[in-house]
């Protein structure tokens, strides 16, 4: 099953619960369980989180539907992590044809006054997009596998 993170916080009202009854979490320990999913390991942490939750669900849904039920309760504020086995991620990482992220640092002037010329790989195109805007220039994309409905060229005006 996959594996989830689960970085809990408690409000005020879920601290005094606690407080008053720490037997509680061993109750909502049960509850994971009703819910298919299993408990793999539980800590409570100094910091912004109180407790960090690892736990393996059948699925996005079961883990969302969980959270969200926990949180409903307004005790406790929970972010919610999909964890990946490094293993998993380096099997992927070989196994993948992308080309690496290659920026051009130089201001270029090949579609008017003031235009960026960049390369770069699908990885990080969102985020080249953002900052071109944030220039109010234009935006030449040149590459071969882009994720927009590009072609080999094309020329984004803010």
């Amino acid at each position: 099953m996959p594996t989830y993170i689960l970085c809990s916080s408690l409000t005020a009202e879920g601290g005094q619960t606690l407080h008053t009854n720490p037997d509680r979490m061993i109750e909502v320990n049960r509850e994971i369980d009703e819910f298919g999913c299993k408990l793999v390991g539980q800590y409570a942490t100094l910091g912004i989180y109180d407790f960090v939750t690892i736990i393996e669900a059948p699925d996005n849904e079961t883990i969302a539907h969980l959270s969200i039920d926990l949180s409903s309760r307004r005790t406790v504020k929970i972010m919610t992590l999909p964890a990946i086995p490094v293993s998993d991620l380096v099997g992927k990482l070989k196994e993948s044809k992308q080309r690496p992220l290659h920026l051009c640092d130089q201001t270029q002037k090949r579609v008017g006054a003031a235009s960026m010329t960049l390369w770069a790989s699908t990885m990080r195109i969102g985020k080249l997009v953002s900052e071109i805007g944030r220039r109010a220039m234009p935006l030449v994309i040149v590459g071969e596998r882009l994720p927009l409905p590009l072609h080999s060229v094309a020329v984004l005006p803010r």
